[in-house]
């Protein structure tokens, strides 16, 4: 029940309550009379009790009570009064109540976004204005009170009317006009629903890298689990596409309740920015990586800002905690490399630390502040030709495997093949022996130059080529189940020859302390700065500086000068020194078993030298300077 419904509930109760009449001893005045002491000249009093009106005549020579009328026809002693009048006792005191008639009322009002429409609906009145009670006074002004009686509700036209007048002409709920018609009741009510707009579809943006950069253990596609393989690290290549704005789509438009057309809100923006290492492509929808590195993105409200760090940072050791590092961008280690783990970068490469039996590489110079111990260190590719070899090597294999695969389409298209139940794997075998005996061969002889640089190639090539051994080598053919799958390889395989062909070593050097049973290799120079390297192999494409000594394995430069503090020892270790013809060996002090080539011209230490050079001279002599201590 509303207030206003209680409200007039008990005004009808109030107005309605049973009736007595008033003892001739309980009349007001009288009571006022023995309640009020008497004295010599009191006033007259007049007042309103349960709507009428009592006069207290005044005292001695007191004045009458006054009164003066408002808002209702007023009689005293059968005559209108319309100014203010004494009154008595003994006045006839009468009055008729006011009545006001209020027709019903239809009010139609719309919501601000014109969907919904309210009819407020309010019974016609017949409202009684009658004499409010006033406590007596000398002087009194008559006030009144208004008892409403409702009457009839509005009809079906003045609702119709109100609707039409409003102009709402869309979405009316015929049912509930239907039910207020036939059964009006006061209030407010939903009258009409308009058809909101469908919603938009905002600009997103759609992020095409990986954010991991966590250790976690797994299985490869194999089944097989290396827990060195743990770090997971978003790297990106030069070129690759970042993030791609996705459009928005404006919903459909909606129709108000007077039939008006409502917009759809349009699609929220969002914004890309470009910082370090990205740029914008295809009209401004793409941010693509202007070099390798690590990915990163922020997000600020509706504006993503994008950059790639050429450098990744690992600070402390490479070890089976941070898993194998592999980066398309630069390294920098501010630890060591522990035993059995990788590290390649697609650029630089820094180690703050010693490396102990690892595989390291990178495509740039690698700097080494600490020894390397029964490891692989490799900067650049030292032997340009490996990555020719392994793409020929590659092709060859591509090629019969290819044909190999035509073949088995042939095979498989033939009506008579219907009749025959033969696993694939086995159909390969017999296949191969018959018209391809050669492919296992080739196999064996790429897997033999492609682990040369498996280790220098980006992850997902390295995993493709991983599949020839795993498929291809012996009886592994028979893990094959399907042309599907062979033809799936065969294309993973042709995109890895793709790589191959883009690789173009630059010159990198190598800078370390000193080495110990490992291999170096450098496109560029290598320079070994403090104690020497001992029972090392070493291959560069330019110049060989040993600061200390070499002692045991060999130094060998394809394109520059060696340069040697101590070579071999007194125990005669055997150590080999090469240049390519024209170039220089420098050797400050040599012992017995020290063998120095100069192109295909040979020197033997046989007896403790100081100040050694090896040379030739314009006309391609052997030359040698030296003195024997």
């Amino acid at each position: 029940m509303s207030d206003q419904e209680l409200d007039r509930l008990l005004a009808e109760v109030l107005n309605d309550g049973p009736k007595t009449d008033t003892p001739q001893d309980d009349h007001p005045a009288r009571r006022l009379q023995e309640d009020t002491p008497v004295s010599e000249d009191a006033p007259g009093l007049i007042g309103v009790r349960n709507g009428q009106i009592w006069v207290q005549n005044p005292r001695n020579d007191g004045p009458p009570a006054k009164l003066i009328p408002s808002g209702l026809k007023i009689l005293v002693n059968g005559v209108v009064i319309k100014e203010t009048v004494y009154l008595h006792e003994s006045d006839q005191i009468a009055y008729e109540p006011r009545i006001d008639l209020v027709p019903p009322r239809v009010e139609v009002i719309k919501s601000p976004n014109k969907l919904l429409a309210y009819i407020t609906i309010a019974y016609g009145q017949r409202i009684e204005h009658i004499l409010d009670d006033q406590e007596p006074k000398k002087l009194i002004t008559l006030a009144t009170k208004a008892i409403p009686h409702p009457t009839e509700p509005p009809t079906f036209a003045q609702i119709a009317s109100a609707l039409e007048r409003a102009g709402v002409s869309h979405g009316v709920d015929q049912t509930s006009l239907s039910q207020i018609s036939l059964e009006p009741r006061e209030g407010r009510f939903v009258i009409a629903r308009g058809t909101p707009p469908g919603p938009s579809t905002d600009e997103t943006i759609e992020i095409l890298f990986s954010l991991l950069d966590e250790a976690i253990i797994q299985q490869n596609k194999h089944g097989n689990v290396d827990y060195r393989e743990r770090r997971r690290l978003s790297t990106v290549a030069k070129g690759s596409v970042l993030a791609r704005k996705l459009p928005g789509q404006p919903g459909s438009p909606g129709v108000g309740v007077s039939g008006e057309v409502i917009l759809p809100i349009p699609p929220k923006q969002v914004y890309l920015v470009c910082g370090s290492g990205t740029a914008l492509q295809a009209g401004g929808s793409e941010v693509v990586a202007t070099e390798a590195g690590q990915p990163a993105y922020d997000a600020q409200s509706h504006t993503y800002t994008f950059r790639v760090s050429p450098v990744l940072q690992v600070d402390g050791n490479v070890d089976m905690e941070s898993g194998n590092v592999r980066f398309e961008g630069s390294i920098d280690i501010r630890g060591e490399i522990k035993p059995g783990m990788i590290v390649f970068s697609g650029d630089s490469l820094y180690v703050g630390g010693s490396v102990e039996r690892a595989q390291v590489g990178a495509f740039g110079s690698i700097r080494i502040r600490g020894a390397v111990i029964n490891g692989t260190v490799t900067a650049g590719c030292p032997n340009v030709s490996a990555f020719q070899v392994v793409a020929e090597d590659l092709n060859k294999v591509l090629k019969e495997m290819g044909a190999l695969i035509s073949a088995l389409q042939q095979i498989y298209s033939n009506p008579s093949m219907s009749r025959v139940t033969i696993d694939f794997a086995q159909l390969l075998q017999r296949v191969i022996d018959m018209r391809f005996r050669n492919l296992p061969s080739s196999v064996t002889g790429l897997l033999a130059h492609l682990r040369h640089i498996i280790n220098m190639l980006p992850e997902n090539v390295r995993v493709n080529l991983a599949d020839l051994e795993y498929y291809f080598d012996g009886i592994n053919l028979l893990r094959l189940q399907s042309l599907d799958q062979l033809q799936t390889l065969y294309k993973n395989f042709s995109q890895a020859t793709i790589c191959l062909h883009e690789k173009d070593p630059k010159p990198s050097n190598l800078l370390l302390f000193s080495a110990m049973n490992s291999r170096l290799r450098a496109s560029g120079e290598v320079t070994i700065a403090g104690e020497g390297c001992y029972a090392t192999q070493v291959d560069a494409g330019g110049n060989i500086t040993v600061a200390k000594t070499v002692r045991g394995g060999y130094a060998i430069s394809d394109g520059g000068a060696v340069t040697i503090g101590e070579a071999g020892s007194e125990m005669g270790v055997t150590t080999l020194v090469r240049v390519a013809a024209h170039n220089l060996v420098k050797i400050e002090r040599a012992y017995p078993g020290v063998h120095v080539y100069v192109g295909s011209q040979k020197f033997d230490v046989t007896e403790e030298v100081v100040c050694l050079r090896v040379f030739q001279d314009p006309q391609g002599n052997l030359k040698t300077n030296y003195r024997v201590l």
